[in-house]
């Protein structure tokens, strides 16, 4: 009966019996174990039954290390071992059996993950390749002037051919799913690479005409040094997923940037390395959790009101006076969030609660501040200014330690990035601060400029810069937990909703502060905006195709969730990428006035 009851419990499952753990004679262990065999592998027959069915009798590749002959012999020669008593060798003959059943059930699992893994390499490959071409014709410089449809031209080389071509080879393929029965996805992954592929070979003029170009060109070298680095820096900020201490050394070789480009030392220069410098040092510390030090908040506070105060005393749109007075109700919000998060904690440490004014005051600094950059000029220097003032004191309510000093010193170091693009630009003919969101736009400009090498080292720094601003202070894991603490200036009794969408608040800041910096670079070197989202697209699809090949699913459940989660995330990255570029334009270029106002 102990027998039958460990079969009968083995059947409802796929596991490995723990035999050495039964209080039981070795006759009823030997039993237990040949049970566990049989029933893996008739798991292990159905599943070859199924994946036999499901494919062409002439392409099926059967598992070689256990075939029927050896597993008959299995079946008898333990049999007879347990019959005479031979106890050890019939566990020994069972554990040898179970371990190539569970191989065997392995391959026809992962039967079809070799061609689906082909197609789908194949797919990212078309697609960055597809969106590289759009890239290459977003220039003026590349002036296809080779035509496969010419009548000199070979058949072969036509377009008639290219696309008779692929109509066969798709009814091939076709063919073969629909004779083995496989899913609908099967014909998605098989499909797309065909379609994407025959688009990339009916324009592959574009891509020797561009492979001409840059033969032809002076320099070419740079370009391709360039490239390079900007594929190491994609796959620094891959391993980046994993460690984040990665960043810091990323963050370090930016610093290095300028130096290389700049010969003299400018205040602008000694700025971009010094918040380099500091923003590098975030990543290596312990991500934001239970533990609280609201004197960092405090500083930071404290800090940001004086950048704020010397950047509009230095600003010439805040000296002409006509909005000064809404920079100076930021500055005064600024001080106001400071006090309230010193006061709060000290309040609810000394277990006297959240003080009603305090709760009242943070939720309206909440609404007000994000609300008055529209009331500002679009002028970019002043625009910019504002929207810096407005995320901060909504962050400093939402922080308990060091991440109110990170978006400090992000903002510090994006404001520098934005002077060295405005100081290398050769494009820009105004000073900076007649530059406007609006009136220097680029639907204004008669002609845009041609795309150049420099444009994707900004790519890079962008979507760097992004995931630097989560990275610096949090992880994978902090997206699903985080410390009530950082919402006490708010509430105290326990609501997820209000919590979560004040932490969504807080996580999305840092973002919002980079787009709208890029957007002003953007204005500032007169970039094409069309042709700089797609080298960003392309280098998130890059790294998505690095995180497709360390997707697992083995291990625990955290590190096979991990390995997927960090897949979706960088996919997901495009959709997140439009929307930040969407935003970006409504907070840099919505205003109450009339733009033509502040012109006069």
């Amino acid at each position: 009966m102990r027998i039958d009851s460990y079969a009968l419990l083995l059947q409802m499952n796929l596991g490995v019996l723990p035999f050495q753990y039964l209080a039981a004679p070795d006759g009823e262990r030997a039993g237990s174990l040949f049970f566990n065999a049989q029933q893996i592998l008739a798991q292990y027959q159905v599943q070859m039954e199924q994946k036999k069915s499901t494919t062409l009798a002439f392409a099926f590749r059967p598992f070689k290390e256990l075939s029927p002959t050896m597993q008959a012999d299995f079946m008898r020669q333990t049999r007879r071992l347990i019959s005479a008593g031979k106890n050890p060798e019939a566990i020994t003959n069972s554990q040898n059996m179970i371990r190539l059943a569970l191989k065997g059930l392995r391959y026809y699992q992962t039967y079809d993950r070799f061609y689906l893994g082909v197609s789908i390499v194949f797919g990212y490959l078309g697609w960055m390749a597809y969106i590289l071409g759009l890239v290459l014709k977003e220039t003026n410089l590349i002036k296809p002037s080779i035509k496969l449809d010419l009548v000199h031209q070979p058949f072969w080389k036509s377009k008639k051919a290219i696309k008779g071509f692929f109509s066969v080879f798709s009814f091939f393929v076709i063919t073969l799913l629909a004779v083995q029965s496989l899913p609908w996805s099967n014909y998605l992954y098989c499909l797309v690479p065909v379609l994407l592929w025959m688009s990339i070979l009916l324009n592959v003029d574009v891509f020797i005409e561009a492979a001409r170009h840059v033969y032809e060109m002076p320099g070419a070298w740079r370009g391709l040094v360039v490239i390079v680095v900007c594929m190491l820096g994609l796959e620094l900020l891959v391993w980046g997923f994993f460690n984040r201490q990665l960043l810091s050394i990323g963050l370090i070789c930016i610093s290095l940037w300028g130096p290389f480009n700049w010969s003299n030392v400018s205040k602008t220069l000694a700025g971009w390395c010094i918040f380099s410098m500091l923003l590098s040092y975030f990543p290596s510390l312990p991500v934001v959790g239970r533990e609280t030090n609201y004197n960092l908040v405090f500083i930071a506070g404290v800090i940001a009101f004086i950048c704020g105060l010397f950047s509009k005393i230095r600003s010439e749109a805040s000296a002409k006076g006509k909005y000064s007075h809404i920079i100076n109700l930021q500055l005064v919000l600024v001080l106001v969030a400071t006090v309230i998060v010193r006061h709060t904690s000290y309040s609810i440490g000394a277990k006297l609660g959240l003080p009603v004014v305090n709760q009242l005051i943070s939720w309206a600094i909440l609404v007000t501040s994000f609300s008055l950059p529209v009331l500002c000029s679009t002028a970019v220097n002043e625009r910019m200014l504002s929207i810096g003032l407005a995320v901060i004191p909504p962050y400093i309510l939402l922080s308990t330690t060091y991440e109110a000093l990170f978006v400090v010193v992000l903002c510090g170091l994006l404001f520098f990035w934005h002077q060295m693009e405005l100081e290398v630009s050769i494009d820009l003919t105004d000073g900076a601060g007649v530059l406007d969101f609006v009136n220097n736009s680029l639907s204004t400009v008669e002609e845009e400029r041609n795309i150049r090498i420099t444009d994707i080292r900004r790519a890079l720094f962008f979507i760097f810069f992004i995931l630097t601003a989560f990275f610096g202070t949090g992880n994978i894991a902090s997206i699903n937990s985080f410390e009530p603490a950082s919402v006490y200036c708010f509430l105290t009794v326990f609501n997820p909703f209000v919590m979560g969408s004040l932490m969504m608040v807080k996580n999305f800041i840092p973002f919002i502060l980079v787009a709208c910096v890029f957007r002003a670079i953007h204005i500032t070197c007169r970039i094409p905006e069309r042709a700089v989202f797609l080298i960003a697209l392309l280098m998130s699809d890059f790294m998505a195709l690095h995180f497709f090949f360390l997707v697992q699913d083995y291990g625990s459940w955290l590190e096979i969730g991990t390995s997927i989660s960090h897949y979706v995330i960088v996919m997901c990255m495009v959709i997140f990428l439009k929307l930040l570029f969407g935003l970006s334009y409504v907070l840099t270029t919505f205003t109450v006035f009339n733009s033509k106002l502040h012109a006069l």
